[in-house]
């Protein structure tokens, strides 16, 4: 690797700004001037922002089929204590475990039990946050106004934003990507073995989520490699940390962190290399062991071997089901992250024809290299495109930086800069809170497609096969009739449908709920719900004694209808 720009020392009187030290050496350095105070202000500001359109009415769109299954496993582990990792489904035990401590803490604030859809879903909510700030952290590396345009992407991308209020596996599998990414940075920087033991923990992490860990790792080792290949036979290319003094800065050397450029680029010793990977073995295999035997309440044989094969059927569902174009991801990315694929697309020509900036050069590979993996599989879901959008975003944020760059150059002034940087910045920006605004407040449960050529695109390609928000009025009705009956929570209902999650998660709490799968001779139902297309079969075996009462939509092509006993219908 290239070594980075010497810098002196800051003195404690210096002016507090972001900016390259050395003029001459302009061509590996994208630094451009920015106080302290506006740092903090515009970074903190950000986070706040991604909290707030994260955390703002967690209930609003009715729990996935995906969801409900996570939201039943998460029942079972929080009152019964137990939890056993399934390979043929389901993903990791990561989640279950982050929600508990959520549904745990606020049964213990609130007195009640705490199962219910906004205590599950702050968990990817702040894991979502979490990765807005971890961008933030990446300063030293992409530059100030970069991780400043990347963060403010990510805090508002639609689907970031949409996937962080999601009960599922993604939020936390990007977060700990990202974490993995930084720890292994701040290594190389301060070669202090215990980053490196983070890193590798983190890396454990998304192994304990997804199954599709191998290939993120797989891609950020190969990524990393061709950035370290294409360093040798590019001499222009920066050192991995920008040469930008910050106060920021000035106080981490002052703590023993960072003392110059020069000791982030010493030479480490075989020992150094020796403890860091003991480190990393450690913290991997402690991380693994502990999440896959439910912390040690599982036979530990049985639970790794588990680990294992969950990759022989991940083989099988990856390369059979579904069998989407390769051009599928490109398409729903062009329909509802367009700015960030656009200037991410512009920022990775620019990035590999340039070869300039060591970090955004990883970056544009990194997100290239995972969009050409998941495209080759055939096996397609929307939300697996976060793990790409990341550092996609990450070289959007860059590409408006260098923009910026070049008017700075030539001028060495900032309006000059902003002149050209705002307005991009504010049009991709405008374009994406309007695109995240019309997903996540609006049309958050609208499956529908429009014509494009011979092809049909989804409008709002992250809704998924998505539960309708008239679920929400089902069971508003059937808490209705619990409450007339007097029956409370104890209200016999008979689910007749064969298709019917998320329900067992919606109805949770009651405790006479028969989840049959196919319609029967009636006992002692008050409550029935049953598909459309086994209305027939309903009146043959309810006769008088139900009313068909209302047909609510659950997802697209199946539509539920209520049934409720005739003593009752009409009150």
């Amino acid at each position: 690797m290239a070594s980075s720009a010497s810098a002196t020392s800051v003195p404690k009187n210096a002016r507090r700004v972001v900016q390259s030290e050395t003029p001459t050496s302009e061509p590996i350095s994208d630094a451009l001037p920015m106080s302290l105070r506006t740092w903090n202000i515009l970074g903190w500001s950000i986070v706040l922002l991604a909290a707030l359109v994260r955390l703002w009415h967690l209930g609003l769109v009715p729990f996935h089929h995906d969801e409900g299954v996570n939201g039943n496993f998460l029942m079972i582990l929080y009152r019964s204590g137990e939890y056993r990792y399934d390979p043929t489904n389901y993903h990791g035990p990561t989640l279950y475990y982050f929600a508990l401590i959520s549904a745990r803490l606020a049964t213990f604030l609130f007195g009640t039990d705490a199962l219910n859809d906004t205590a599950m879903r702050i968990v990817p909510a702040l894991f979502g946050v979490g990765t807005v700030w971890l961008v933030l952290c990446l300063r030293r590396y992409l530059g100030a106004w970069a991780t400043i345009f990347a963060s403010a992407f990510v805090a508002l991308s639609p689907g970031m934003v949409y996937v962080s209020r999601y009960f599922i596996h993604e939020m936390h599998f990007v977060f700990f990507t990202l974490a993995a990414v930084v720890a292994m940075l701040r290594f190389y920087e301060t070669k202090n073995t215990l980053w490196s033991a983070v890193s590798a923990a983190s890396l454990a992490m998304i192994f304990g989520s997804k199954e599709t860990a191998p290939i993120s790792l797989i891609v950020i080792g190969v990524a990393l490699a061709m950035t370290w290949g294409l360093s040798k036979i590019s001499p222009q290319m920066s050192a991995w940390i920008q040469p930008e003094r910050t106060e920021i800065d000035a106080r981490d050397e002052s703590a023993g962190d960072v003392t110059s450029s020069t000791r982030s680029e010493r030479r480490i010793t075989a020992s150094t290399y020796g403890i860091a990977a003991i480190l990393s073995v450690a913290a991997f295999v402690f991380v693994i062991i502990v999440f896959f035997t439910s912390f040690g309440h599982n036979e530990r044989g049985e639970s790794i071997a588990n680990f294992f094969k969950a990759y022989n059927v991940w083989r099988e569902t990856g390369t059979k089901d579904q069998g989407a174009a390769f051009s599928q991801y490109l398409w729903w990315m062009l329909a509802i992250e367009t700015p960030i694929l656009v200037l991410g697309m512009v920022g990775i020509v620019w990035n590999l024809v340039e070869r300039r900036n060591r970090f955004a050069l990883f970056c544009s590979l990194w997100a290239g290299g995972l969009w050409l993996a998941y495209s080759l599989i055939p096996y397609k879901t929307p939300w697996l495109m976060l793990n790409w959008v990341l550092p996609l975003a990450l070289v959007a944020g860059w590409t408006v930086q260098r923009v910026a760059k070049i008017a700075w150059s030539s001028t060495r002034s900032r309006s000059s800069a902003m002149t050209l940087a705002a307005p991009l910045f504010g049009v991709a920006i405008s374009i994406i809170a309007w695109q995240s605004w019309m997903l996540n407040a609006v049309h958050y449960d609208d499956d529908s497609a429009m014509p494009v050529g011979q092809n049909a695109l989804k409008k709002y390609p992250y809704v998924y096969v998505h539960t309708k928000r008239e679920m929400h009025d089902m069971l508003n009705e059937i808490d209705r009739i619990a409450a007339i009956t007097g029956n409370g929570k104890s209200l016999p209902i008979g689910i007749f449908s064969a298709e019917y999650w998320p329900l067992p998660w919606n109805l949770r709490n009651y405790t006479a709920v028969g989840f049959l799968g196919h319609v029967q001779q009636t006992a002692n139902e008050i409550v029935i719900i049953g598909h459309i297309n086994q209305d027939a079969e309903i009146a043959a075996v309810a006769g008088n004694n139900f009313v068909r009462k209302a047909v609510y939509p659950l997802r697209p092509g199946v539509d539920l209808v209520l049934w409720v006993r005739r003593d009752w219908a009409d009150k």
